[in-house]
């Protein structure tokens, strides 16, 4: 029986193209067995290479159905000159290309590797937004996963990987073609007894993919919102939620919307650190921080601010808010006069502008209603499978509903209500479960989708946010008549759409009872 070092050295060999047709075939290795061939058309019918041809499948490899073009249409051929994104690499690079591409394939969004002595090494991924385990590696086999990421795979100004401190990077776009990544975002901080936990953010292109906000969840009273807030051609509008929220693909819609509303006839520049994801139309520019101090970070951002007015910007995307320098250069775009967007950690979108007030900026330039169009606040939660999700009786009668949860429902719902829920089926069915390397996962669940809320920011919310603060400016928004994440995830609950007890995780079903109770 031949080894897997034996398989790999015929595999290469045959996929060698023979001397007298390396102008007449291209061929790409994908992995290890995968191979897409194109050939010249005229040497189809040739014995040589029908036999050559046949010696890719004994070899062990798959090749896809060939693809026979002129030979004007050809590039590059044979092994030396491919495109095979696997040519030249090492088995451990091999090895997290393949890690990647598994996970991918189920849509996963971040790949979790802790390294642990004490209680085990495990790697997970997050797949609707549920962690996965995936693989449980010994101690020595992670740590060579991880350096060969950071030493090899990845754009770092660090040398070499050191498990001993806090290291980010950028996989290379190189290790990430044929995958349908945008980017991939490396980093790890060591943990206790000298382990590891690092975090691979996987970020999907978008290129060929049209995203709306009915598709991403939001209701027809959101769209109303938008579509008032976006009458106004200069302020921000700013995404709020907690980490893995969805909040940047969100951003990125609201900005293309802009583009196709002004028939891409305008110049949207981007000012993101790191950048997110893909906005077609836009000119995305990085904002350099990694390994600044807060003083230099700050110049970095102010740097930026005054290029991109050099630059004639129609419009200005400010990614992501962390801190004061970032927060304020955001608040510059508005108050030059431009539309902007930014994101921002925060549960409610009022608490956007107490951070940036606790971040130090002037709360009276933040409560300026002309300087902020709109403030959304938004959380994903799992959607259930339409095919076996579980009704109110059945759910109770297999114990799945906590007696907590129960008491809340009941809180919430009148008899006839309770018998429009619907729970998650932890054994799933045919539709919804999926394997992911020989294990059974997803059992149940079907996606995930938006809970959110829209505050337009006019000056009594603007008043009552200065005076009062963030909590009783909510709740007078309430009181006018606001659409609350809170009666969003009611309707997705009374749809049968989402399960109560897995909402409650990301949010509190019921939350606006405090607000009420507070009038």
């Amino acid at each position: 029986m031949k080894t897997d070092n034996h398989q790999s050295a015929d595999a290469d060999l045959a996929c060698r193209v023979p001397e007298p047709y390396s102008d007449d075939i291209e061929l790409i290795r994908l992995d290890n067995e995968s191979v897409s061939v194109r050939i010249n058309r005229e040497i189809s019918k040739e014995p040589e290479f029908i036999s050559w041809f046949a010696g890719l499948r004994r070899a062990g490899l798959k090749p896809l159905p060939p693809e026979f073009v002129m030979k004007s249409e050809l590039g590059q051929v044979g092994l030396a000159n491919t495109h095979d994104v696997e040519a030249g690499i090492s088995g451990a690079q091999r090895e997290v290309r393949r890690m990647f591409r598994d996970v991918i394939s189920m849509s996963a969004s971040d790949i979790h590797v802790h390294l642990d002595r004490r209680q085990g090494s495990r790697i997970r991924t997050r797949i609707n937004g549920l962690l996965y385990t995936i693989r449980e590696p010994d101690f020595e086999e992670g740590g060579t996963l991880l350096s060969t990421m950071v030493e090899s795979m990845c754009d770092t100004k660090s040398q070499g990987y050191n498990p001993r401190v806090a290291q980010d990077g950028r996989v290379k776009p190189e290790f990430l073609a044929d995958m349908n990544l945008y980017a991939a975002r490396y980093s790890h901080r060591p943990t206790d007894d000298g382990g590891v936990f690092a975090v691979m953010r996987l970020i999907e292109d978008d290129r060929g993919r049209t995203r709306t906000l009915q598709s991403l969840g939001y209701q027809p009273e959101h769209e109303a919102a938008v579509e008032e807030i976006e009458l106004t051609s200069q302020g921000l509008i700013g995404l709020c939620g907690t980490t893995g929220s969805g909040k940047s693909t969100t951003q990125r819609v609201l900005a293309s919307r802009w583009l196709a509303r002004n028939n891409g006839q305008v110049s949207l520049q981007t000012q993101e650190a790191p950048i997110e994801g893909l906005i077609l139309g836009a000119v995305q520019c990085a904002v350099n921080t990694d390994n600044l101090s807060l003083h230099q970070a700050g110049e970095a951002w102010a740097g930026s601010v005054v290029m991109s007015m050099r630059l004639d910007p129609d419009g200005i995307y400010t990614g992501e808010a962390r801190d004061y320098a970032s927060a304020y250069a955001a608040l510059e775009t508005s108050v030059s006069g431009h539309p902007g967007w930014f994101g921002l950690h925060c549960t409610y979108p009022l608490d956007a502008l107490t951070r940036m007030r606790n971040w130090g900026i002037d709360a009276r330039e933040l409560a300026n209603p002309t300087y902020f169009r709109g403030l959304i606040a938004q959380s994903l939660v799992n959607t259930l499978c339409p095919s076996c999700s579980l009704p109110w009786s059945e759910a109770l009668k297999r114990q799945l509903i906590p007696a907590s949860h129960q008491t809340l429902a009941k809180r919430m719902f009148n008899a006839d209500e309770l018998e429009q829920l619907r729970f998650r089926n932890p054994d799933g069915c045919g539709k919804c479960t999926k394997q992911l390397l020989g294990t059974a996962i997803n059992q149940g669940i079907s996606g995930r989708t938006i809970v959110a809320e829209i505050v337009r920011p006019d000056r009594h919310i603007m008043k009552s946010w200065l005076e009062e603060g963030s909590f009783v400016a909510r709740r007078r928004w309430l009181q006018a008549g606001g659409f609350s994440r809170g009666q969003h995830l009611r309707r997705l609950l009374l749809a049968g759409q989402t399960d109560l007890v897995m909402a409650t995780e990301h949010m509190d079903p019921d939350e606006d009872r405090d607000f009420r109770e507070c009038s």
